[in-house]
């Protein structure tokens, strides 16, 4: 059986590397938990004082004023981190983006500044910056495989969209914003005539409840009034259980 240590020197434990950034709100939750019934769950730390596990409680103890208890596990690192709070308390997209970040992998730097500097979505944003905007995979992004490989490409497509904004409220809607995307990439898709159809029509644009009805929407929206050797039509849509597009 594990040795359970006690201290009330709050100051002898360090936050590790690439672990989650603190959330006030989990701690406050806490707090009201550990007043209600203090279960003095411990901390599991390694041989540097590090905390693998429980940062939030040492938060919540700290304010309590209350004695804390620890585990002293010399093996640990980041890489355990992630999944034992994985299995506890979630781990969001952007708990794996800053972890990664603040490790200094420069494929996440480049990534949280995209994250910053256009406010898409990380998932979004990560499909985006791998080429892949209908299916990111959020699997490498979460165990740090993910690599930027369309930068210019993603840099040109955010920036279009936020043009769009500026015509349509419903702009951030994740369904659309895919839709979106495929129109870019569509080969007879042409920014400078959707743009003018924007400017004079928007109002014929409305939200949808799906990505396959944005797509419709948008193919219908930018053909009206378009010549027909100019005009887009999409055959890649989203599989929809007992229905095909006619």
């Amino acid at each position: 059986m594990e040795k359970v240590y006690e201290t009330i020197d709050y100051n002898m434990f360090k936050n590790l590397d690439g672990n989650r950034i603190i959330r006030d709100s989990h701690v406050r939750s806490l707090v009201d938990a550990i007043r209600k019934n203090d279960m003095k769950l411990p901390l599991i730390v390694n041989k540097k004082m590090e905390i693998l596990d429980g940062q939030h409680t040492l938060e919540a103890r700290k304010i309590l004023k209350k004695v804390v208890q620890y585990i002293i596990r010399e093996r640990l690192g980041i890489k355990d981190v992630r999944k034992v709070n994985a299995s506890q308390h979630k781990w969001l997209n952007q708990d794996y983006l800053m972890s990664y970040y603040r490790l200094g992998n420069k494929e996440y730097a480049m990534l949280e500044y995209f994250v910053r500097e256009y406010k898409l979505g990380i998932m979004f944003s990560v499909g985006l910056l791998t080429g892949k905007p209908r299916d990111p995979d959020r699997r490498e992004f979460m165990d740090g495989k993910f690599k930027v490989t369309t930068f210019n490409r993603a840099d040109e497509y955010a920036k279009r969209i936020h043009k769009v904004s500026e015509y349509l409220p419903f702009w951030k809607h994740d369904k659309f914003m895919r839709a979106l995307v495929q129109c870019f990439e569509h080969r007879k898709f042409n920014w400078k005539l959707f743009l003018d159809k924007l400017e004079n029509k928007s109002i014929k644009l409305q939200k949808q409840a799906s990505r396959n009805d944005y797509m419709l929407a948008l193919e219908r929206f930018y053909n009206h009034g378009t010549n027909t050797r100019n005009r887009i039509a999409f055959d890649q849509f989203e599989p929809v259980p007992g229905n095909r597009r006619s």
